[in-house]
């Protein structure tokens, strides 16, 4: 019985820090601040946000992703609601010394 006891603490022991390193990983964008969606030159859609200050951009794609990181056609349900922005210009922003990383909506 001892065994089974510390065979599952030790499960634990090991999945938590998993799960919590898989959850710090990506940043998150902050929900106060605008979300952009964009396209890309495929049609996909992405959900930009980023710090002037700190000259980031955060991206995540705009909709759930499976278990594989394919994207599925459903939307999310709790992000921010983004703004449409058709005039986005990543190159320009990159040229300006932003860095684009990727996140979590």
């Amino acid at each position: 019985m001892s065994r089974q006891i510390f065979a599952a603490l030790a499960a634990i022991g090991i999945g938590l820090p998993a799960i919590a390193l898989a959850d710090e990983r990506l940043p998150m964008m902050d929900h106060e601040h605008r979300v952009h969606c964009v396209p890309d030159k495929q049609g996909q859609m992405w959900r930009i946000q980023c710090d002037d200050v700190a000259k980031v951009c955060i991206f995540a794609a705009e909709g759930e992703l499976d278990s594989t990181g394919a994207r599925t056609h459903k939307e999310l349900e709790r992000a921010r609601e983004c703004i449409r922005d058709l005039s986005f210009d990543r190159d320009k922003l990159a040229a300006a010394g932003y860095t684009f990383i990727p996140g979590r909506a």
